[in-house]
């Protein structure tokens, strides 16, 4: 990396490719999230706490973490309880992965999304 070029600027002209796929990814994220805030509203991610308070929002982070922990024990009954399924299915976003009636895709976007979500509550800008 040059002294006078930025990181994102390494990465945009040395990995154009992954460059591009990130933001690819992370406008499917924004989607996706708007999509379900729309659907859910703030009060789901809330647990019913006060999320300006640091009691509240770490009640809300523990609610987060568990449902990011189920997400990545689903991944893992995909991926390792079922291998050979997973291998096999060369198109996710057609198929779902049995027992866990969602694809390997759209958990692993999920997951993303509720990282994202555990961020802004954090931070406290959660619902505003």
């Amino acid at each position: 990396m040059q002294p006078e070029e930025n990181v994102i600027e390494f990465v945009q002209k040395n990995y154009p490719a992954t460059y591009r796929k990130f933001i690819q990814i992370q406008e499917h994220q924004l989607e996706l999230f708007c999509i379900k805030q729309v659907g859910y509203g703030p009060g789901n991610i809330g647990a019913g706490q006060n999320l300006k308070s640091e009691t509240g929002r770490k009640i809300a982070l523990s609610a987060l973490s568990v449902r990011m922990r189920d997400k990545v024990e689903r991944l893992f009954n995909i991926l390792i309880a079922n291998p050979i399924k997973y291998l096999c299915n060369k198109d996710e976003t057609l198929k779902n992965d049995k027992p866990a009636n969602e694809s390997t895709l759209d958990t692993i976007r999920d997951l993303g999304v509720y990282a994202i979500i555990a961020e802004i509550v954090h931070s406290g800008d959660w619902g505003e």
